[in-house]
Protein backbone atom coordinates (compact mmCIF):
# COMPACT_ATOMS: atom_id res chain seq x y z
CA UNK A 1 0.00 0.00 0.00
CA UNK A 2 2.76 2.42 0.95
CA UNK A 3 4.60 1.60 -2.28
CA UNK A 4 1.53 2.52 -4.33
CA UNK A 5 1.13 5.76 -2.40
CA UNK A 6 4.80 6.65 -3.01
CA UNK A 7 4.53 5.93 -6.76
CA UNK A 8 1.34 7.98 -6.93
CA UNK A 9 3.04 10.87 -5.12
CA UNK A 10 6.07 10.78 -7.48
CA UNK A 11 3.88 10.83 -10.58
CA UNK A 12 1.85 13.71 -9.17
CA UNK A 13 5.04 15.66 -8.41
CA UNK A 14 6.25 15.12 -11.99
CA UNK A 15 2.89 16.20 -13.38
CA UNK A 16 2.87 19.33 -11.24
CA UNK A 17 6.41 20.19 -12.40
CA UNK A 18 5.54 19.72 -16.08
CA UNK A 19 2.41 21.83 -15.72
CA UNK A 20 4.16 24.51 -13.68
CA UNK A 21 4.34 27.94 -15.24
CA UNK A 22 8.03 27.99 -14.37
CA UNK A 23 8.79 24.89 -16.46
CA UNK A 24 9.06 24.97 -20.25
CA UNK A 25 10.42 22.71 -22.94
CA UNK A 26 11.29 22.76 -26.63
CA UNK A 27 14.04 21.82 -29.05
CA UNK A 28 17.19 23.34 -30.52
CA UNK A 29 19.08 23.02 -33.83
CA UNK A 30 22.36 24.55 -34.85
CA UNK A 31 25.85 24.26 -36.27
CA UNK A 32 29.31 24.24 -34.73
CA UNK A 33 32.89 24.90 -35.72
CA UNK A 34 35.14 22.47 -33.86
CA UNK A 35 38.72 21.23 -33.63
CA UNK A 36 41.14 19.29 -31.43
CA UNK A 37 43.56 21.33 -29.37
CA UNK A 38 46.88 19.44 -29.56
CA UNK A 39 49.39 19.75 -26.72
CA UNK A 40 53.01 18.57 -27.10
CA UNK A 41 52.66 16.15 -30.00
CA UNK A 42 55.46 16.88 -32.44
CA UNK A 43 54.72 18.16 -35.93
CA UNK A 44 50.93 17.98 -35.65
CA UNK A 45 48.48 20.58 -36.93
CA UNK A 46 44.73 20.67 -36.51
CA UNK A 47 42.16 23.05 -37.93
CA UNK A 48 38.45 23.63 -37.53
CA UNK A 49 35.67 21.75 -39.32
CA UNK A 50 31.96 22.50 -39.65
CA UNK A 51 29.49 20.25 -37.85
CA UNK A 52 25.87 20.18 -36.70
CA UNK A 53 23.84 19.54 -33.57
CA UNK A 54 20.28 19.14 -32.32
CA UNK A 55 18.76 18.61 -28.88
CA UNK A 56 15.70 18.66 -26.69
CA UNK A 57 15.44 21.49 -24.17
CA UNK A 58 13.97 21.42 -20.66
CA UNK A 59 14.20 24.63 -18.64
CA UNK A 60 13.12 25.68 -15.16
CA UNK A 61 12.77 29.39 -14.41
CA UNK A 62 13.81 30.16 -10.84
CA UNK A 63 13.10 33.89 -11.10
CA UNK A 64 13.17 36.70 -13.69
CA UNK A 65 16.98 36.56 -13.90
CA UNK A 66 17.94 32.89 -13.47
CA UNK A 67 16.95 29.81 -15.48
CA UNK A 68 18.35 26.26 -15.28
CA UNK A 69 18.44 24.17 -18.46
CA UNK A 70 19.09 20.59 -19.52
CA UNK A 71 19.65 19.88 -23.24
CA UNK A 72 20.06 16.17 -24.12
CA UNK A 73 20.93 15.73 -27.79
CA UNK A 74 23.38 14.84 -30.56
CA UNK A 75 26.44 16.80 -31.64
CA UNK A 76 28.81 16.23 -34.57
CA UNK A 77 32.35 17.47 -33.79
CA UNK A 78 35.86 16.67 -34.94
CA UNK A 79 38.78 18.30 -36.74
CA UNK A 80 40.95 18.39 -39.83
CA UNK A 81 44.33 17.05 -38.75
CA UNK A 82 47.77 16.29 -40.16
CA UNK A 83 50.64 14.76 -38.22
CA UNK A 84 54.30 13.95 -38.94
CA UNK A 85 54.06 14.82 -42.62
CA UNK A 86 50.92 12.83 -43.34
CA UNK A 87 48.23 14.33 -45.55
CA UNK A 88 45.37 16.18 -43.91
CA UNK A 89 42.25 14.21 -43.13
CA UNK A 90 38.86 15.08 -41.72
CA UNK A 91 37.75 13.37 -38.51
CA UNK A 92 34.08 13.26 -37.42
CA UNK A 93 33.35 12.59 -33.75
CA UNK A 94 29.67 12.03 -32.96
CA UNK A 95 28.52 12.44 -29.37
CA UNK A 96 25.37 12.08 -27.32
CA UNK A 97 25.68 15.19 -25.17
CA UNK A 98 23.98 16.37 -22.00
CA UNK A 99 24.66 20.05 -21.24
CA UNK A 100 23.58 21.29 -17.80
CA UNK A 101 23.37 25.07 -17.98
CA UNK A 102 22.52 28.19 -16.04
CA UNK A 103 21.13 31.21 -17.93
CA UNK A 104 21.55 34.53 -16.12
CA UNK A 105 19.60 37.47 -17.57
CA UNK A 106 20.87 40.82 -16.25
CA UNK A 107 18.65 42.59 -18.78
CA UNK A 108 15.43 41.50 -20.47
CA UNK A 109 15.81 39.12 -23.47
CA UNK A 110 19.58 38.77 -23.01
CA UNK A 111 21.34 35.96 -21.12
CA UNK A 112 24.79 34.89 -20.08
CA UNK A 113 25.28 31.10 -20.25
CA UNK A 114 27.60 28.91 -18.23
CA UNK A 115 27.62 25.19 -17.48
CA UNK A 116 29.01 21.70 -17.87
CA UNK A 117 28.57 19.19 -20.67
CA UNK A 118 28.76 15.41 -20.32
CA UNK A 119 29.26 13.64 -23.66
CA UNK A 120 29.45 10.01 -24.79
CA UNK A 121 30.95 9.19 -28.19
CA UNK A 122 28.55 7.03 -30.20
CA UNK A 123 30.64 6.83 -33.38
CA UNK A 124 33.63 8.22 -35.25
CA UNK A 125 34.35 8.56 -38.95
CA UNK A 126 37.67 9.07 -40.75
CA UNK A 127 38.07 10.46 -44.25
CA UNK A 128 40.93 8.13 -45.22
CA UNK A 129 41.05 4.34 -44.87
CA UNK A 130 44.61 4.34 -43.50
CA UNK A 131 43.74 6.17 -40.28
CA UNK A 132 44.80 3.77 -37.52
CA UNK A 133 47.25 6.31 -36.11
CA UNK A 134 44.62 9.07 -35.92
CA UNK A 135 42.12 6.66 -34.33
CA UNK A 136 44.57 6.22 -31.48
CA UNK A 137 44.33 9.96 -30.72
CA UNK A 138 40.53 9.98 -30.37
CA UNK A 139 39.76 6.59 -28.80
CA UNK A 140 38.22 7.85 -25.52
CA UNK A 141 34.49 7.17 -25.40
CA UNK A 142 33.40 10.06 -23.17
CA UNK A 143 34.17 13.68 -22.44
CA UNK A 144 33.39 16.37 -19.86
CA UNK A 145 33.56 19.99 -20.91
CA UNK A 146 32.87 23.59 -19.99
CA UNK A 147 30.38 25.79 -21.82
CA UNK A 148 30.14 29.58 -21.82
CA UNK A 149 28.15 31.87 -24.08
CA UNK A 150 25.41 34.41 -24.62
CA UNK A 151 21.89 34.31 -25.99
CA UNK A 152 19.18 36.71 -27.11
CA UNK A 153 15.39 36.24 -27.33
CA UNK A 154 13.98 38.28 -30.22
CA UNK A 155 10.56 36.67 -29.57
CA UNK A 156 9.18 34.91 -26.49
CA UNK A 157 9.32 31.43 -28.04
CA UNK A 158 12.66 31.81 -29.84
CA UNK A 159 16.20 32.06 -28.50
CA UNK A 160 19.45 32.46 -30.47
CA UNK A 161 22.62 31.40 -28.69
CA UNK A 162 26.36 31.62 -29.31
CA UNK A 163 28.53 29.29 -27.21
CA UNK A 164 32.13 28.28 -26.66
CA UNK A 165 32.94 24.77 -25.45
CA UNK A 166 36.18 23.24 -24.22
CA UNK A 167 36.72 19.59 -23.28
CA UNK A 168 38.50 18.82 -20.03
CA UNK A 169 39.53 15.23 -20.82
CA UNK A 170 42.04 14.14 -23.45
CA UNK A 171 40.35 12.41 -26.38
CA UNK A 172 43.09 9.76 -26.19
CA UNK A 173 42.70 7.14 -23.45
CA UNK A 174 46.45 6.60 -23.17
CA UNK A 175 49.07 9.09 -22.06
CA UNK A 176 51.38 9.57 -25.04
CA UNK A 177 54.94 10.48 -24.04
CA UNK A 178 57.79 11.69 -26.23
CA UNK A 179 60.98 13.73 -25.89
CA UNK A 180 61.97 17.01 -27.46
CA UNK A 181 65.41 17.80 -28.88
CA UNK A 182 66.62 18.72 -25.39
CA UNK A 183 65.57 15.39 -23.93
CA UNK A 184 62.62 16.78 -21.99
CA UNK A 185 59.64 14.43 -21.59
CA UNK A 186 56.49 15.67 -23.33
CA UNK A 187 53.07 14.36 -22.33
CA UNK A 188 50.70 14.77 -25.26
CA UNK A 189 47.00 15.52 -24.83
CA UNK A 190 44.14 16.34 -27.21
CA UNK A 191 41.03 18.33 -26.31
CA UNK A 192 37.73 19.04 -28.03
CA UNK A 193 37.15 22.74 -28.56
CA UNK A 194 34.72 24.77 -30.61
CA UNK A 195 32.08 27.43 -31.01
CA UNK A 196 28.45 26.89 -31.90
CA UNK A 197 25.36 28.83 -32.84
CA UNK A 198 21.88 27.48 -32.25
CA UNK A 199 18.21 28.36 -32.52
CA UNK A 200 15.92 27.22 -29.71
CA UNK A 201 12.14 27.05 -29.93
CA UNK A 202 10.23 26.76 -26.65
CA UNK A 203 6.92 25.01 -27.27
CA UNK A 204 5.01 26.03 -24.17
CA UNK A 205 6.65 29.34 -23.34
Amino acid sequence: MMKRILIFAIFNAIALTVNSQNFNYGFSVGSNYSTLVVEDFGDTESSYKLGYQFSLVAAYKIDDELELKMEPGFVNRGTVISSFGQAEQKVDLNYFALPLLANYSPIKKFSLIIGLEYAYKVSSKFEKKDSSFIKYLVDRKYDVGLIAGVSVRPYNKFEIGLRFNRGLLSTSRSLIESRDINGNVLKSKFYNQGISIGLTYKINN
